[in-house]
This record gives C-alpha cells, structure tokens and sequence, in this order.
C-alpha cells in the first residue's frame, strides 16, 4: 500500500518537490538491515532539535517491517513518538525532552497557521520493546513543556 505523507491542500507536484527536497539533502534515512535495528541507523551524537517541525516524513516510516502492535490496537511504527510541545517551549526545553528519551528528530508535521506549530517525529535510539516506547511516551507527557506524546499510529490499517 502506498502512503501519502500528510497532504492537506498540497498539489502532487508539491509532494513530489518536497520528497525530492528530502532525498537531495539527505534528510530520509534507508531502513536498516542490521539486527534490532529496522528503524533506521543510530547517530553517534544527538543532533540538535530544530526550533520548529520539519514539514517531511522519512521513507522508512510506514515499512511493513518497522510496524507492530499492541494488544487490542492498531498498528504504530515501533520505536517512534510523535510530540507536540507547547508553543511556548524553548528550543532549548525542546532539545531536552527528547534528549531526555534518548530520542531524534526524524521528521515532523507542520499545522497550517504560520505560527510554527505542529508535531515532531522522534525515533528513540534505545527503544527495543513497546513497553519501552510507551515508557518514553509516559516521559515526555510529564513534561510540562510537552502538550502530548502518542505512537505513530497507522490510521486504515496496513497492507500485511
């Protein structure tokens, strides 16, 4: 199944100039095949949070083989946040949050006001189990700079 990253209001030819964008700067990462590692490679150094989302998704995010699930749920990419801060987080309280996770900026949302609001797509780098992932999430929801934390969720299920 092909997937659309989100588009609302956006041309194909707009989608098609921002994947080109991503794949001309480096910004997608390849799924690894190294063992217990299918979401992508692992940085040496946490790079820095930028002060507002990217508006891309990586290519490896709806990958049958970086999908799994829960109990009674639908499937979600396995290792990966999506967070929304407050508006009024600092970059520098930003940076920390998913610092504090052990977490990287993969990827991100941007919401149509202009105001730089949106999600930002976090890949935990020691995430082996859901119940790490959603010990990360239940983190970042203490935070008081954090307004939520929820999985990647796929919405319409997935072509497995």
């Amino acid at each position: 199944m092909v997937r659309i990253p989100f588009s609302r209001g956006r041309s194909l030819w707009a989608m098609i100039a921002s994947v080109v964008a991503m794949v001309a700067t480096a910004q997608c990462v390849a799924p690894s095949r190294g063992v217990g590692n299918s979401v992508g490679p692992r940085p040496a150094a946490l790079p820095d949070v930028p002060a507002i989302p990217p508006d891309s998704e990586p290519v490896w995010l709806y990958a049958d083989s970086n999908l799994t699930t829960e109990q009674g749920s639908g499937p979600f990419t396995r290792g990966v946040v999506n967070v929304r801060f407050q508006l009024s987080a600092s970059r520098r309280e930003r940076q920390a949050a998913i610092a504090a996770v052990h977490g990287v900026v993969v990827g991100g949302r941007r919401f149509h006001g202009g105001d730089g609001d949106g999600i930002y797509i976090i890949r935990l780098a020691s995430t082996t189990t859901n119940a790490d992932l959603f010990a990360a999430m239940d983190t970042f929801k203490r935070m008081p700079q954090v307004r939520y934390a929820i999985a990647n969720w796929i919405l319409g299920g997935t072509s497995r």
